[in-house]
């Protein structure tokens, strides 16, 4: 396997596909993603490995970006992202993801404040009860955080998230097309909401008539235009 090098930390591909991450220095490797991305990204990895010593810097934006094969991130349940404040696109275009059991202990509460398409275009992503005791209070952006999710039917482990903070929620479901049930948010408090643009597809509001109830939109811009066709 050949090594590369990204901040302190050595990263490199072996030949079944697996990325693997450590620290330059064997004990403090700090991971940090540059402006454009991962230099692994658009890769066809099925794994990523993690070793002990690797923590996240304020910036994993981009980190798994359409790396289309990856199917296996266990590793990342012990990767300390207490400091990450920019999470966006994340994810995005991870299409073979199905299991994120190992992002359920994150601790994302401190820095965490872009998610923006964190986890768009996981094609085969059901499951997203693992993200439910997320401390997402001071995120301020989640547009299209699950656009393009179309194998997610349910997100009431969402229920309990605070997102009072989040500014823009624009696309954040769209072309969720098996997605039914969005009264499970009724006591999201999106009162800081700006943008909500295309948040549901249309066909949420075919089964649901409408939003919850109780969330007050009054400051989203265009909030008739919550529900779209993609």
């Amino acid at each position: 396997m050949q090594k590369s090098t990204i901040c302190n930390c050595n990263w490199g591909i072996t030949d079944d596909k697996v990325l693997v991450i450590s620290p330059i220095k064997g004990t403090d490797g700090k991971l940090e993603m540059q402006p454009a991305g991962s230099p692994w990204g658009n890769s066809d990895i099925r794994k990523v490995i993690i070793t002990d010593g690797v923590t996240a810097g304020s910036n994993l934006s981009r980190m798994f970006a359409d790396c289309r094969q990856l199917t296996d991130i266990t590793s990342l349940e012990k990767l300390d992202v207490s400091c990450v404040e920019n999470m966006s696109l994340m994810f995005d275009g991870c299409h073979s993801l199905t299991d994120i059991t190992s992002l359920a202990a994150w601790n994302v509460g401190g820095a965490a404040r872009d998610m923006y398409s964190m986890f768009s275009e996981c094609r085969s992503l059901a499951d997203i009860s693992p993200l439910a005791k997320w401390d997402v209070k001071n995120v301020e952006i989640m547009a299209g955080m699950f656009s393009g999710c179309n194998s997610l039917t349910d997100i009431s482990p969402l229920a309990k998230w605070d997102v009072s903070n989040v500014r823009s929620l624009s696309y954040m479901f769209f072309d969720c097309h098996k997605l039914k049930d969005i009264m499970c948010l009724q006591e999201w408090n999106v009162s800081s909401a700006e943008y909500m643009t295309f948040m549901f597809p249309k066909s949420v509001q075919r089964t649901n008539g409408s939003l919850p109830a109780r969330w007050n939109i009054h400051n989203a811009d265009i909030a008739s235009l919550i529900f779209c066709d993609s």
